[in-house]
């Protein structure tokens, strides 16, 4: 290998060497699994694989550690490595399944420091399918990064397929970062914290949990309530469907209406948590992109965090207004993409003395658009793969749930923190909320939630 070019960690990067610092090195491991119908070539596959790896430079990021404990980033020109070809053909989907979980909750060599940090499976299985297994460590990627290398891979697997050009190269995350960090240094990302500062100024949030206000984790006379303990840290990952009718339906009324597809879901849910915990006040954890010039965009590594959204939504307004001001608080807190719950946090403990193992907000909302998903001329389907830890109460993930435009809600619950029957509640509250929602908008959301709640109760 050249000799290394080393350079900052972007600032996402340091964060979660602080957030995570002490903890197990595989709660970063990010896997997820292509399962292909379509036939295929194996070897143009792994190869569309291996030319991805060292087409995009981000994919060849590294992290190495200084004596003095400092940590930079640097991009190896070594030959990819960690792609193989794995025969299951004579194995059952449960054996399929136990062997991602390994490969997905094995560490990545050395600490991941000085060491490719991606991990490739091409599974043969029987009936002439295929599942491609892509794990990545957090430290290098995120969830649209690694969505973003999926999709180059097809394009060169195509490309491979049908002898035409590959698509182009990708481009150094190096000006995307510097860039980055220079705004954290200046001016404007004071007026940021001074913003998030009012907020917590004017008033102490809310904790609420969709276990509502029957929650074991509620701290009586407080406003905050207890976060995981040692014992809540293991993770179950519920999938739920939502079928192409339904998000044909809301991609129709996010142009009618002007508001994005993923408000609408967050609407339904930030609505079940006001309803089961008796509060107008509710912060939902949203993961904000902050990949808003061409350049992020194509750069892959960490350009997003997660960060607090708190909306306060009179009950009493009909569906329609409600979600209108509810939209507006969300764009209001995306105006600010730039704080996370870090510095959320710093001012809760500043105004209110928030205890260290205590919090206000339980759920985190992602939602993961597979672009071009489409113009792949392969049957797939998708399935985010467990690392058995929940490292927050619960995550919800949209993600394609196939190539059909089909969506699954990934729910990853801390088990012991986390009832999982209410999960279920909140599933079909969200669904049946919107639906009814949008067919009856002058109906009021406290109507429309107690309605609802009291049918899915009652069944």
């Amino acid at each position: 290998m050249s000799e290394p070019v080393y350079h900052e960690l972007c600032y996402q990067q340091q964060c979660y060497n602080k957030y995570f610092e002490g903890l197990p090195d595989q709660f970063l491991n990010l896997g997820v699994r292509f399962n292909i119908e379509s036939e295929i070539d194996e070897e143009k596959m792994l190869e569309a694989v291996r030319l991805t790896v060292k087409r995009l430079p981000y994919m060849s990021a590294r992290i190495h550690k200084r004596e003095d404990g400092e940590q930079l980033l640097y991009f190896s020109d070594e030959e990819p490595t960690d792609i193989e070809l794995v025969d299951m053909t004579d194995k059952t989907e449960d054996d399929v399944a136990k062997l991602l979980y390994q490969y997905n909750t094995t560490p990545f060599p050395n600490g991941h420091f000085d060491t490719h940090l991606y991990r490739f499976r091409l599974l043969r299985l029987a009936g002439g399918q295929h599942t491609l297994y892509f794990c990545a460590h957090h430290i290098t990627l995120d969830g649209y990064s690694m969505m973003y290398a999926t999709r180059y891979i097809f394009k060169v697997y195509l490309a491979l397929l049908n002898g035409t050009d590959l698509p182009e190269p990708g481009i150094s995350p190096i000006p995307a970062i510097e860039k980055e960090l220079e705004y954290f240094r200046s001016p404007r990302y004071q007026a940021e914290l001074d913003w998030v500062d009012a907020q917590f100024k004017a008033s102490e949030p809310h904790f609420t949990s969709i276990d509502g206000v029957a929650s074991k984790q509620i701290v009586p006379g407080k406003n905050w309530g207890k976060a995981q303990d040692l014992t809540q840290y293991g993770a179950v990952i519920l999938h739920r469907h939502i079928p192409l009718a339904f998000t044909d339906l809301l991609k129709e009324v996010s142009l009618e209406k002007n508001i994005s597809v993923q408000t609408f879901y967050q609407f339904g849910i930030r609505s079940f948590l006001a309803k089961v915990c008796e509060t107008d006040d509710v912060t939902i954890g949203a993961i904000a992109s902050r990949r808003s010039t061409i350049q992020q965009k194509n750069c892959g590594l960490l350009f997003a965090a997660s960060m607090p959204c708190r909306t306060i939504v009179d009950p009493a307004l009909s569906f329609n207004d409600a979600l209108r001001s509810f939209s507006n608080s969300l764009k209001e807190a995306y105006r600010h993409k730039f704080i996370s719950f870090t510095e959320g946090r710093a001012a809760a403990e500043k105004y209110y003395n928030l205890p260290k193992d205590c919090i206000y907000n339980t759920i985190w909302f992602g939602y993961q658009a597979f672009e071009d998903i489409d113009k792949i001329p392969l049957k797939l389907n998708f399935e985010e793969i467990s690392i058995g830890v929940a490292s927050i109460p619960l995550y919800i993930n949209f993600m394609p749930h196939d190539s059909t435009g089909d969506l699954y809600v990934e729910y990853q619950y801390a088990v012991n923190y986390i009832n999982p029957d209410n999960i279920e509640r909140m599933h079909r509250f969200m669904i049946e909320f919107i639906t009814r929602g949008l067919a009856q908008p002058d109906r009021t959301v406290k109507d429309l939630s107690d309605e609802i709640l009291a049918e899915i109760d009652n069944q």
